[in-house]
């Protein structure tokens, strides 16, 4: 099923809450009216819930009109305090509206993160606090009051592992965005990054008509990439460019460096760690993607072997 795009824009958001606190007051309100006498001494009339709910949504999609941008702090606030008073007056023993206090906090964990949903929970730990006494104090029977404890309890436990999983999604979430820009194995950019953000130096440096080198590097044992890759790290400058290219294989964008100050690079990195073929390119025009160069210098890098003087070949620009 295809979902459409405005639902994931800032106003989607904001009709999906709207929509989801009217089904919520209206299953409080039907709830009021199915299960008899409200808890206390005074039962609202019907007329007077539904006056009641009409005024939280009214008050809801007036902050959705006049403030959208500063609505969710309010609106929070407003639906603890709404579910305070609904669990005040709820007819039941123990009382179930408590449980709006659970999708209240999941709902705000789930759509700003975990500190929206731990100033939830501490909303809701208020909005609990007086309310709870206040029904145990008229409550005589003993079971009763037991059993909306264990309610309060259980709650209590869902809103702590839901708050976990919500923090176990953000940090999968982060894991995943630095697994999609660096590569976790050899600490340097991942491929997709290379090739998403390092294209522009291609024409950049076709107009600035300066030299950029690109060198592909494999060590000969698969065991050695990652020390290549801590080695490669500390000789890099501040506008030098490594990162994966493939499986067994590192590339590196040298800005602005002519062909024999790439080679004396490379032959003090070889003198350093373990042993490498490499293929090396100087571009001269930019009328291929960086993808397509490097794709090429990764053919041309078959050539090279392990002796002391094929380690390092010299390929020419693609279609030359």
């Amino acid at each position: 099923m295809k979902i459409p795009d405005h639902l994931a824009s800032e106003p989607g958001l904001h009709a999906l809450q709207f929509v989801g606190r009217t089904l919520f007051a209206l299953l409080v309100g039907f709830y009021f009216l199915a299960a008899g006498p409200a808890f206390g001494p005074f039962t609202p009339a019907p007329w007077m819930i539904w006056v009641a709910l009409g005024l939280f949504l009214a008050v809801h999609a007036a902050l959705l009109y006049r403030a959208p941008a500063i609505a969710n702090i309010p609106g929070a606030l407003l639906d603890l305090i709404s579910i305070g008073v609904v669990t005040l007056f709820d007819p039941g023993t123990p009382p179930p509206a408590l449980v709006l206090l659970v999708v209240a906090a999941l709902s705000a964990g789930l759509v700003y993160g975990l500190r929206r949903f731990l100033y939830v929970l501490a909303g809701s730990v208020l909005v609990v606090a007086p309310v709870i006494p206040a029904r145990l104090a008229q409550t005589d029977d003993a079971a009763l009051a037991a059993s909306t404890l264990f309610l309060l309890a259980v709650i209590l436990v869902c809103v702590i592992y839901f708050g976990l999983m919500v923090y176990r999604n953000q940090v999968l979430a982060r894991r995943a965005r630095d697994a999609t820009w660096r590569d976790p194995d050899t600490g340097l950019i991942s491929h997709t990054a290379m090739i998403s953000t390092a294209g522009w130096l291609l024409p950049l440096h076709d107009r600035l008509s300066s030299q950029l080198t690109l060198i592909l590097l494999r060590p000969n044992q698969d065991r050695e990439l990652k020390p290549l890759a801590d080695q490669l790290a500390t000789r890099l400058r501040r506008s030098d460019i490594a990162g994966r290219y493939d499986q067994q294989t590192l590339a590196m964008l040298l800005p602005d460096t002519p062909a024999g100050d790439a080679e004396r690079l490379l032959e003090e990195l070889r003198a350093e760690t373990p042993d490498y073929t490499a293929a090396m390119l100087v571009l001269s025009h930019p009328d291929h993607s960086l993808e397509a160069v490097l794709q090429h210098l990764r053919r041309t890098l078959e050539r090279a072997t392990e002796d002391a003087g094929h380690w390092l070949v010299h390929a020419s620009m693609p279609g030359h």
